[in-house]
């Protein structure tokens, strides 16, 4: 039977109970008619673009195990690559790009793994990257202004230092391409917090005084951070600036211009989504001074034709053709459109074709030798009561076979199987990278583990065994010392955290995954875990 939400329903035997009454939507924000938005004083019409990411937080290379496996470095360089081939590009990173949170704390890995992250943007052409909290923690008050030879230029103009004398990020940058030149002021949303010897400032106070410190003859201005959705927004009301990008917060918001008190629009808010598994393309024509707010004009549609025009017009060398639309439009405005641009695994495809590729395929090489070498140095340590190395599943079948026999049948039983069938394109294949040993190995880089990936210790700890969730167990039972911890959901996450197991439950996948109930007999028949 269908019923209208708005009527009465009935059977046979009558009417049924009047529904109870639908309580009324919100009101949908207001929208400024195309034909209302300010015009500024007219500029000559000129075109370029940004490639946004933010909150990359140690990801240079996709994992196959989300849900959503795009990202990394080696399909951001070719993406790149094809967008700096229409025009002038400029690539920021609003921040938090350093740190991985399920990766060990040991100091060493740490800091190997922000030299990677900061070594990698300089090899696919970063220009600007404003300081997250994280950011700043991980580089010291001593390393926040030095950069690699050709690096992006860090900045941060809400960092102020505790001590005087301690040298502070740039506050803003000026940046120039083919004739262009766009101010960048660096921001963050860390109001108050102190840590490594700063103290952030509020946002607006501190983007205002950046302001100042740019010269007048710029083409753009853009606010740049790690930004609340509430900061942002706010943020875009700050006279002279015309878009603020930043990262996604709790949800990727749509593209807005906040209200001003007096109706019309602020700087255009434009969101990267988290670990560099997409880029956010802002695609520009400037007709207006630098500050003033761009405006999502015209349609989509009416952008697309355009570049496709332009693109046709290059092939075959001739000059673009004429745009009536933007040229109405785009008298002293500044006209925008945002285009999500995933780095799917396509990008990958064939053999490096440019130097930045070839570079962040060195570099990532080098890097996973230095994994190996700092895992063969933990594992090498002395043992200790607490870690006294592992001793392989093997082991624990001798007094654990319906423990170990359930376990063979979970998917952890497989993770080092699913390894050896995934295909990487470009990158290093899956089995052989330490990125992904950490999660489909036992013990690895820990005292007593594993660490080289082709040796003998390989085919006694490969895949997610008995210690991965109960801890190191070699000399259990002679040793009274050693015994079996109990499963903790802190002890899964280092492994499902939100990146890549992002639908991870603790109580649901435990019988699924575990040598305790078997799977998946445990849930309800056609569950999902």
């Amino acid at each position: 039977m269908v019923c209208s939400a708005l009527l009465s329903c009935g059977t046979a035997d009558g009417p049924s109970q009047a529904p109870s009454p639908v309580s009324a939507l919100p009101a949908l924000p207001e929208r400024v008619a195309a034909a209302d938005l300010p015009r500024g004083p007219e500029r000559p019409a000129r075109t370029l673009s940004l490639a946004l990411v933010g909150e990359v937080r140690g990801e240079f290379a996709p994992c196959g195990c989300p849900t959503l496996p795009y990202g990394g470095f080696l399909r951001r360089a070719r993406q790149l690559e094809a967008l700096r081939a229409e025009g002038p590009l400029f690539h920021l990173d609003a921040g938090e790009l350093l740190v991985k949170g399920n990766i060990t704390t040991r100091a060493e890995e740490r800091a190997a793994r922000a030299a990677l992250m900061d070594r990698l943007s300089a090899a696919v052409g970063l220009d600007a990257w404003s300081l997250g909290p994280t950011d700043i923690e991980t580089l010291g008050p001593d390393s926040v202004q030095r950069v690699i030879p050709n690096g992006a230029a860090r900045i941060g103009a809400g960092w102020q230092p505790l001590q005087d004398g301690q040298a502070a990020p740039a506050p803003a940058v000026v940046l120039s391409r083919d004739g262009l030149r766009i101010g960048v002021i660096g921001v963050a949303s860390a109001q108050g917090e102190e840590g490594q010897g700063w103290r952030a400032r509020p946002p607006a106070e501190a983007a205002e005084a950046a302001l100042q410190t740019l010269p007048p003859d710029l083409d753009l201005v853009v606010a740049l951070g790690d930004l609340d959705e509430g900061v942002a927004d706010a943020l875009a009301l700050v006279p002279g600036i015309a878009l603020v990008l930043s990262t996604q917060g709790r949800s990727l918001d749509a593209p807005h211009s906040p209200l001003r008190p007096d109706g019309s629009p602020g700087a255009l808010v434009v969101e990267a989504p988290d670990r560099g598994r997409f880029l956010q393309v802002v695609r520009l024509q400037l007709g207006a001074p630098p500050g003033q707010p761009a405006v999502l004009l015209p349609d989509e549609a009416a952008w697309r034709d355009r570049l496709t025009a332009r693109a046709v017009a290059a092939a075959r060398g001739a000059p673009e053709p004429a745009a009536p639309a933007f040229t109405e439009a785009g008298r002293g405005r500044n006209l925008a459109m945002v285009e999500l641009l995933p780095l799917a695994a396509d990008l990958e495809l064939g053999p490096p074709t440019s130097d930045e590729e070839r570079a962040v395929l060195a570099l990532l090489a080098e890097h996973r030798q230095k994994s190996v070498e700092l895992a063969q140095i933990a594992v090498e340590a002395p043992p200790t009561p607490a870690e006294p190395g592992f001793a392989g599943g093997g082991a624990c079948a001798r007094c654990h076979s319906r423990e170990v026999a359930r376990w063979a049948l979970t998917d952890h039983a497989n993770a080092w199987l699913d390894l050896v069938r995934a295909d990487r394109g470009a990158g290093p294949p899956a089995h052989t990278d330490p990125e992904c040993a950490r999660c489909h190995s036992t013990g690895f880089a820990q005292p007593g583990g594993l660490a080289a990936l082709d040796g003998p210790d390989l085919n006694r700890l490969k895949a997610v065994q008995c210690e991965a969730c109960h801890g190191p167990m070699r000399g259990h039972p002679d040793a009274p010392a050693v015994e079996a911890r109990a499963i903790t959901a802190a002890r899964c996450v280092g492994c499902h955290d939100a990146a890549n197991s992002p639908d991870f439950n603790f109580e649901r996948y435990l019988p699924l995954a575990s040598c305790q109930g078997g799977a998946p007999a445990l849930l309800p028949p056609g569950t999902q875990p």
